[in-house]
């Protein structure tokens, strides 16, 4: 943990290079912080997590991720009992990933555009303490201690396992969903992710299955009833 006096060192992780740049140079300038290095690569993450040379007290993690997700990043160090301050951030709505950042052993959920929140749980994870979650009071964030613990990674994982069914949305299927939400055809939506309109039509089709809808009206409603649009 950080002693009186001493900058918290932060590494950063995100798949997205623009995002990763933005927060490494606004992040950069707050006096109290240092940054140790920033990677698009949960693996380099964790590696670098491993090795006490390159450890820092806190690591900011993207949760939607393509390779190895936020989630397995942070379950990955807590199986280690790394004493490491996880805040996890997301563009999308916190409800997508709250539940699943907590049972991963993360200190905070925060949305990337919330500066302030981001800060604050920055500070919060050096100190070994966890933030309340702002979307869901029956999510509880571990604070540090708990979360490395190994009886408490353990049993972590166990209700990963049984919380995390085959039936939650995709960060993509979440993403298409609200980008119909928003009027966009396939053929726009297909346009501007840069997929087929066959991609986003099956896309489309898991999401509906795994929400059990009638239509794809039907599960943009759900969606929006379960706060995740």
């Amino acid at each position: 943990m950080k002693q009186d006096g001493e900058k918290v060192t932060l590494g950063i992780v995100d798949n997205d290079h623009l995002t990763l740049a933005a927060l490494s140079s606004i992040l950069r300038d707050l006096p109290w912080l240092r940054i140790l290095w920033t990677t698009v690569s949960g693996d380099d993450a964790v590696d670098n997590c491993l090795n006490p040379g390159t450890r820092p007290q806190v690591v900011l993690v993207d949760m939607s991720m393509e390779v190895t997700s936020g989630a397995e990043v942070c379950r990955t160090l807590r199986r280690r009992s790394l004493p490491v301050g996880l805040v996890c951030m997301t563009s999308f709505a916190l409800g997508s990933y709250a539940r699943i950042a907590a049972e991963a052993g993360a200190q905070a959920l925060i949305s990337k555009t919330d500066l302030r929140g981001l800060t604050n749980a920055i500070r919060h994870a050096s100190a070994g303490l966890a933030v309340q979650c702002p979307v869901d009071a029956s999510v509880q964030f571990p604070d540090v201690q708990s979360a490395t613990s190994a009886n408490d990674a353990d049993a972590m994982d166990s209700r990963h396992t049984h919380h995390a069914d085959e039936n939650r949305l995709s960060a993509r299927e979440i993403e298409i969903l609200r980008m119909y939400s928003e009027g966009l055809e396939t053929e726009e939506i297909a346009h501007s992710l840069s997929l087929s309109k066959f991609t986003i039509g099956t896309y489309a089709k898991r999401a509906m299955a795994k929400l059990h809808a009638r239509n794809r009206i039907h599960a943009i409603i759900l969606c929006e009833k379960r706060g995740l649009l």
